[in-house]
């Protein structure tokens, strides 16, 4: 599931189906974005965006267990018997 956001004639697109939480062992090094820095979200109507759609894919997960290609219910609980 994407979002794609324009702002100031810029258009952002976000795979958020990918944001899932990691623990820190799972992190093998520090990723950054274009020129080597961390894209920090900011504005907070897109914040607002973001966290409607993943909850809208969390619920969805609920109902249909794996149903995307992440198998976001095997890593919650996978992380959760950790």
């Amino acid at each position: 599931m994407f979002l794609s956001y324009r702002e100031d004639n810029n258009r952002y697109y976000f795979l958020i189906s990918d944001v899932i939480p990691i623990k820190e062992i799972y992190i093998d090094r520090e990723y950054l974005g274009f020129n080597n820095i961390h894209y920090v979200i900011k504005n907070k109507k897109l914040i607002s965006e973001l966290e409607r759609k993943l909850k809208r894919i969390l619920y969805f997960e609920d109902s249909k267990p794996n149903y995307f290609r992440q198998h976001i219910t095997d890593l919650k609980n996978k992380l959760l018997s950790e």
